[in-house]
């Protein structure tokens, strides 16, 4: 199983109070959708969690590893894809891949099937200042869903997706939920359903209503 805690976690923007005090224990294989109407606080919690954003107080574990800057281990254990990409522009898409397979040690083998399932063959060499949103979405998904990390945080995966690339995703979502966790955020009723996701309302979280 994986096991995610977050303990008492309290985020601020600007003065104004995102989160307080939060709490959530999952340890579980399986699906997770975060649900919540606009401006929630659904990205910032994933983006916390996948440790790109810094909290104000609190605690995060997975697998009993805590979270802290320049922890690498508890970085191993998670892998990421934002709803908006972080990727220089002038990287080509063989460049991302080769990248990211480097620093996680995976070889070209492992993620070819991938490129093939997204049909990104013909992207390889092209710079992400050229790329539509939809295909460097599937990058991002490709750099994720190579991993061996035990955690799949996925920020609105279908948005710029066409049907045939939802497909694709839904099947290996599906796969990959047998011995990991996954969670994700999704505007989408009939993807999430899809995928059978268990459903966390934030609102309700946010007042401690929900339990895990």
């Amino acid at each position: 199983m994986v096991s995610l805690r977050l303990q008492q976690l309290s985020k601020s923007f600007a003065g104004k109070c995102i989160f307080s005090n939060l709490n959530l224990e999952l340890s579980e294989f399986g699906i997770v959708a975060v649900v919540a109407e606009n401006g929630a606080g659904k990205s910032t919690l994933l983006a916390m969690i996948a440790g790109m954003l810094d909290f104000d107080a609190g605690n995060i574990l997975i697998n009993d590893q805590q979270y802290a800057p320049y922890n690498n281990e508890y970085k191993k254990l998670v892998a990421y894809v934002p709803d908006k990409s972080p990727i220089y522009d002038f990287l080509q898409g063989q460049e991302f891949l080769n990248l990211i397979s480097d620093i996680r040690g995976i070889a070209y083998e492992q993620y070819q099937i991938f490129i093939e399932k997204f049909k990104l063959e013909n992207y390889l060499a092209t710079p992400f200042a050229d790329m539509s949103f939809g295909t460097t979405k599937k990058f991002l998904l490709v750099a994720a869903l190579m991993t061996s990390a035990p955690l799949l945080i996925l920020d609105e995966p279908s948005n710029g997706l066409d049907q045939n690339a939802l497909a694709e995703l839904t099947s290996i979502l599906l796969q990959q939920s047998q011995t990991k966790l996954i969670l994700l955020s999704c505007h989408d009723p009939i993807f999430r359903d899809s995928l059978a996701a268990k459903i966390i309302e934030l609102d309700r979280l946010k007042s401690n209503e929900q339990a895990a």
